[in-house]
């Protein structure tokens, strides 16, 4: 099958299912959400690398990667199994509050934990402490995520109701970031104003889901809260392996060798991080509708998935090749002159994008919808201990350019992995 028959056929069968109109709404809705989330950031960093300089935009992009554990901590794997579980019951508004109130219990007491952790790490390390009012600030990033159920959103498939939020919540921070940040001592107010986006995104979407839909605050049982905490556990796992060796990268930079390295990486890795971002809403989409083709037969899974890597395979490699020629230009406009030493580092994350979108595929609407959760978790257990390992050793001798080679070798090992596991089940996603 050639890939100019392909694409016709396959969305000929998509749109001609009922699952099609929806699909369509929540792709551009999740496009609007996760394109304010990336866009809007490389609106404002062409500024804020210029007015905050090299090592200050280390320090925050070192905050940003901590909260990054903490938001994956705070999840538990919900924005894949509460999404599940809310799909599945839809229909049961009582069943649906319980599940509801039940992972959000849960994220509460989490965030909680991860604020008396952070702190105590915090002031336990010099290098942290020097910044401890840019970490603890940032924190409101977490609290925020914890909020924001877009979980539910997914789950019941209608995702424009956040996308307005969301349009206008980071559209008047970003002005805001414009008039309020000025100097280097103005880096507490430029993670402040992200943490109070995030705060009131959250706040307002939970009003929301309380107000505008039939979901009401239960008192959840421990039966209910160890269900959900079982559920997640395989995806949490997973997403904690995931962001050992993805956020780890600049906090290493950091430590190994100087918070200038974190910045120059984070210079390119922004880049990088936008454009992967613009794929990120087809994965969010189309998850619920895979679980359903799931619960029909493994072999309708099995097409889907196998047209879908040969169509955006082929968009990614599009892609990869455009950051890789105009890797000068992106890096120029985006962080600045003073940043010369990420264009090789931004060449070298070309590439990442597509192997991102490759293991995504392969791995959440792969081996998720198929039911192989603990071979899921056990790849991205390895991934995370070769990566870290290899992430460190690399750092040390090569500095930024060996944490850009580490990215790109831990994705080619996890789409290995993933496409071995599956082979051993009998499962060939590679016609």
């Amino acid at each position: 099958m050639t890939i100019n028959k392909l694409p016709i056929p396959f969305l000929k069968k998509v749109m001609a299912s009922g699952d099609a109109a929806g699909l369509v709404k929540n792709f551009i809705s999740l496009s609007v959400v996760q394109g304010l989330n990336y866009i809007l950031p490389l609106i404002t960093v062409p500024y804020i690398t210029r007015v905050l300089g090299v090592a200050n935009f280390g320090t925050v992009n070192i905050a940003a990667a901590i909260m990054t554990y903490f938001s994956i901590f705070t999840d538990y794997g919900f924005n894949l199994s509460a999404t599940r579980d809310i799909s599945i019951n839809r229909e049961d508004h009582e069943k649906v509050s319980l599940i509801f109130s039940s992972v959000l219990a849960i994220k509460a007491v989490l965030s909680l934990i991860g604020f008396i952790v952070l702190a105590a790490v915090v002031f336990s390390i010099e290098v942290l402490r020097v910044d401890f009012s840019v970490y603890l600030i940032s924190y409101g990033i977490v609290f925020g995520n914890v909020l924001f159920p877009i979980w539910y959103f997914q789950g019941i498939e209608k995702m424009k109701y956040i996308t307005y939020l969301n349009i206008i919540c980071r559209g008047i921070i970003t002005v805001l970031i414009f008039i309020l940040v000025k100097n280097r001592g103005h880096i507490n107010i430029y993670v402040g104003l992200n943490s109070i986006s995030s705060l009131a995104i959250g706040l307002i979407s939970l009003g929301l889901v309380l107000s505008r839909f039939k979901v009401r605050l239960r008192k959840p049982d421990m039966t209910s809260i160890k269900t959900q905490v079982v559920e997640g556990w395989y995806v949490f796992v997973s997403s904690l392996s995931i962001v050992a060796y993805t956020s780890s990268t600049t906090i290493l930079l950091g430590f190994i060798v100087s918070k200038d390295a974190a910045g120059y990486y984070s210079g390119a890795d922004k880049i990088r991080v936008a454009v992967q971002g613009l794929i990120t809403p087809l994965f969010q989409t189309v998850y619920p509708y895979v679980n359903k083709l799931a619960k029909e037969s493994a072999a309708k899974v099995i097409s889907f998935i196998r047209k879908e890597l040969v169509i955006f395979s082929t968009i990614g490699i599009f892609g990869s090749l455009l950051i890789l020629l105009k890797a000068d230009f992106l890096v120029n406009i985006f962080a600045g002159k003073d940043y010369h030493k990420s264009v090789d580092v931004l060449k070298v994350l070309a590439f990442a994008p597509l192997l991102v979108l490759i293991g995504n595929i392969v791995t959440v609407q792969g081996m998720l919808s198929l039911g192989f959760k603990k071979e899921y978790s056990r790849i991205y257990m390895i991934t995370s201990v070769v990566g870290i390992v290899t992430m460190v050793l690399f750092i040390y001798l090569l500095g930024v350019m060996g944490a850009a080679y580490s990215v790109l070798l831990i994705e080619v090992l996890v789409v290995a992995l993933t496409l071995f596991y599956l082979k051993k089940r009998g499962v060939s996603l590679l016609k």
